[in-house]
C-alpha cells in the first residue's frame, strides 16, 4: 500500500482528531483518538465562519469574540491543545487575529486567499514545505474550472522525527445552487478526486508519511 496511515475528517463544522498508526478509533463524531510511535498529537479542524458571514448576522457574536474563542480552544483552555488545525472560511481579518492570537503557531495559507488556512505548533512540528491544491469550487463553471485552493503541508515531528502531510479543503456543499444538486455534488466528488490525487502523488514520493486530509 502506498499509504502508511491516511485519516479524513470532514466534518460540516469542527472536530478533534488523536490517531494511532496501528488503530483508527471514533469514541464519537468529533473526537478521536490518534497516536504515532507512543507520541500523541491533536489534528483539528475548524470552520471558523467567514467574517463577512459573521457581520451579516447569520451568527452572534462579533468577530474578534468568536477569535477569541476559537484560538483559546485550541491553545487548550477546553482541555485539549491542538497541534495541527485547518481552518476554513478564514478572511484577512480573521488570519491577522488567529495570527496575534496564536504567536506560538506557525501558518501557511494561500497568498491572498487565506480561506484554507494551517496552523500548527511550532515546538512540536517543523514546516518542510507548503502547497497549494487547486480543485472545483463555488462560482466555478463546471467542474473542470478549479477556484478552489486547498493547502497542504509537510511537517516533520519534533519528537518522533516522522513526517505527517496534512492537506486542508472546504469543498462545495451537496446543493451549491437551488434546483441544481447535480451540480454541486458533481464539484464535490471532483473536489474530493484533487485532493486525493494530491495525497497519492505525496504516498509516491514519501511512502512513509502519515497523511490526514482535513475540512468541511
Amino acid at each position: 500500500a502506498l499509504f502508511t496511515a491516511i485519516f479524513v475528517l470532514l466534518l460540516g463544522s469542527s472536530g478533534v482528531v488523536e490517531a494511532s498508526s496501528a488503530e483508527y478509533n471514533f469514541t464519537n463524531p468529533n473526537l478521536a483518538n490518534v497516536q504515532l510511535e507512543g507520541q500523541p498529537f491533536t489534528v483539528a479542524t475548524y470552520n471558523i465562519l467567514g467574517s463577512d458571514h459573521v457581520e451579516a448576522g447569520r451568527r452572534k457574536g462579533t468577530v474578534n469574540t468568536r477569535a477569541k474563542r476559537a484560538t483559546n480552544t485550541i491553545k487548550g483552555n477546553g482541555g485539549v491543545r491542538m497541534q495541527i488545525v485547518g481552518v476554513q472560511e478564514m478572511e484577512p481579518d480573521q488570519l491577522r487575529m488567529f495570527k496575534s492570537m496564536l504567536p506560538e503557531y506557525g501558518v501557511a495559507t494561500a497568498k491572498g486567499d487565506p480561506s484554507n488556512t494551517v496552523f500548527y505548533d511550532k515546538q512540536r512540528f517543523k514546516l518542510v514545505k507548503s502547497e497549494i491544491i487547486k480543485y472545483s469550487y463555488y462560482g466555478d463553471t463546471g467542474v473542470q474550472s478549479k477556484k478552489g485552493k486547498a493547502v497542504a503541508v509537510r511537517l516533520q515531528d519534533k519528537i518522533t522525527k516522522n513526517y505527517i502531510y496534512v492537506i486542508n479543503a472546504h469543498l462545495v456543499a451537496w446543493n451549491e445552487n437551488r434546483g441544481s444538486d447535480d451540480q454541486g455534488a458533481q464539484k464535490r466528488a471532483a473536489g474530493s478526486r484533487s485532493l486525493l490525487a494530491a495525497a497519492r502523488r505525496d504516498a509516491q514520493r514519501y511512502p512513509n508519511d502519515t497523511q490526514f486530509i482535513i475540512g468541511d
